[in-house]
């Protein structure tokens, strides 16, 4: 299955506390796991619950690894990727050129095509070049030093949640700006929105409200 086709499954917010971690498997950067981002990621909360770092290779729930990995990139409240240079080979403006785990990268793009910009973060432990696709990106380094690294990690997480909950609170304070009465008691209605039925002249008259209150809800994406 591609990924727009699984990315359409879900809402556009995310409702998982976790965060999906997208890096090397190299055993260079198991100390990185373990001890940066996991407690960096368990440090912060969101909505009062505490986060969860989460990485595809922990569970095997779905036969396939691209299913897991798109339904963690669409449920999870944020996305850190770690780009960081795995290896070197040919050369590259008169030195050798970095290579980056090619599966982050699909991950990242995924992410990028997919979520918000302030809800992906993307980091690294060199300050080698970057390819040019990603030049552009905002790449932020995290120190050698365990500790630092971790202090650094958990500061633009928790500085990422902050950007999201300001977002989500202008668009919220928008929403309701445009929200009318016939919307609102569309709003108040419980399970399946049902459009009203037109098959004569007079339910196509008599459901031009409601039907344009659902259409106002869906543009405005409440619905």
């Amino acid at each position: 299955m591609y990924p727009a086709d699984i990315l359409n499954l879900f809402p556009p917010f995310a409702h998982t506390n976790q965060v999906f971690v997208a890096m090397s498997f190299d055993k260079r950067f198991e100390p990185v796991w373990k001890d940066v981002f996991c407690p960096a990621i368990a440090a912060l909360s969101s909505d009062g619950k505490s986060l969860s770092a989460h990485r595809v290779n922990i569970t095997r729930k779905s036969d396939s690894i691209i299913t897991e990995i798109v339904q963690n990139i669409a449920q999870s409240r944020l996305i850190l990727a770690d780009i960081s240079t795995t290896g070197w080979y040919g050369r590259w403006l008169g030195r050798p050129r970095p290579i980056r785990n090619s599966n982050v990268m699909y991950e990242l793009g995924i992410a990028h095509a997919s979520r918000l910009p302030e809800e992906v973060i993307v980091v690294r432990a060199d300050a080698d070049p970057l390819d040019f696709d990603i030049a552009g990106v905002r790449v932020h380094q995290y120190p050698p030093d365990l500790e630092a690294a971790r202090e650094t990690v958990q500061g633009l997480l928790s500085d990422a949640l902050r950007s999201v909950d300001q977002r989500r609170s202008i668009a919220v304070k928008k929403a309701l700006r445009t929200l009318d009465p016939p919307m609102y008691m569309i709003l108040q209605e419980f399970g399946d929105i049902a459009h009203p039925s037109i098959n004569t002249m007079g339910q196509a008259v008599g459901s031009l409200e409601r039907r344009g209150a659902i259409q106002r809800l869906l543009a405005d994406g409440m619905l």
